[in-house]
């Protein structure tokens, strides 16, 4: 429930998907629809802010629709003199803030009993200092807040789906980084990057190569690094020198001849043995008459 400058009440009935419109002695003024509404709050301004199904939509002070911006989780809704937007985020424990517009400010909070930490936080409102005051339901207490707490920085983490292979080796990485993040800088060690959440990246050639992610937010960045985490073989690279030399180049005749076992990795044509075209093929790479194995 809210009141605005010239004293009519607005009432959030979440049962029936409305906003209800009264004057100060409770006499029905008007109603409109607003889906599942958990909040409600009228600034300054005269913008009526409604908290629900994971939305917060505006409206002027007749009913009519202004704006709507995602807020998954949004229950408790509340607005500084500023006309900023604070909902409580009871799905992630934060308090989020935004503009009268709807852009994401910065948040706070996190999962806990401890100062600072909420456990389903729910009804929120802001006074003339700019405090913010919360419900934190589920630890049976109310806190007060600046409403200029800073967000965390996010936690950089990532995997990958291959780590080693022969050139060329393509590799999907997977950002596992928590804390929200809204922007990732991937480092490949070779020279490139990236900045999407989850990169392919093909490494062309042999060699061992660092990858860094740097998350970051409002709050910060943060940097994982990963030393050596990517290894590229040279096909038939036998003896791992990072090269073809003439003991690769023999060891593939030896195989086509049967006179040592073979491996699957000189197969080049894929026929499912080594034969003399093998031979040829890397007999020929390494006095560079093709380019590629």
């Amino acid at each position: 429930m809210s009141v605005d400058a010239n004293g009519f009440v607005y009432v959030a009935d979440t049962g029936n998907n409305r906003i209800q419109k009264f004057d100060a002695n409770g006499t029905f003024i008007s109603k409109w629809n607003s889906p599942n509404p958990t909040g409600v709050t009228v600034d300054q301004f005269g913008v009526v802010c409604v908290a629900g199904s994971g939305s917060i939509r505006t409206f002027d002070t007749l009913g009519t629709f202004i704006r709507q911006w995602v807020s998954i989780g949004c229950r408790g809704i509340a607005t500084d003199g500023e006309g900023n937007v604070y909902a409580t985020d009871t799905a992630n424990d934060q308090i989020k803030k935004f503009t009268p517009n709807g852009v994401f400010i910065t948040g706070w909070g996190a999962f806990g009993d401890g100062d600072g930490e909420l456990n389903v936080p729910g009804g929120i409102a802001v006074d003339g200092n700019g405090t913010v005051f919360v419900t934190d339901a589920f630890n049976n207490r109310i806190q007060a807040f600046s409403s200029f707490s800073p967000v965390p920085a996010p936690f950089a983490g990532f995997t990958a789906n291959v780590t080693t292979g022969y050139a060329p080796l393509t590799v999907r990485f997977n950002d596992t980084s928590t804390g929200d993040p809204t922007s990732w800088l991937w480092q490949f060690g070779d020279g490139t990057t990236s900045g999407e959440q989850h990169p392919v990246k093909t490494f062309m050639t042999n060699g061992t190569y660092t990858v860094s992610l740097t998350a970051g937010n409002v709050g910060g960045t943060n940097t994982t690094v990963k030393e050596n985490y990517i290894m590229v073989h040279l096909r038939c690279d036998f003896n791992r020198n990072n090269r073809i030399d003439i003991g690769d180049v023999a060891k593939v005749a030896w195989m086509a001849a049967g006179l040592i076992p073979q491996d699957p990795e000189a197969d080049f044509d894929g026929k499912g043995t080594v034969d003399g075209a093998d031979a040829a093929r890397i007999a020929y790479f390494y006095v560079g008459k093709i380019q590629a194995l």
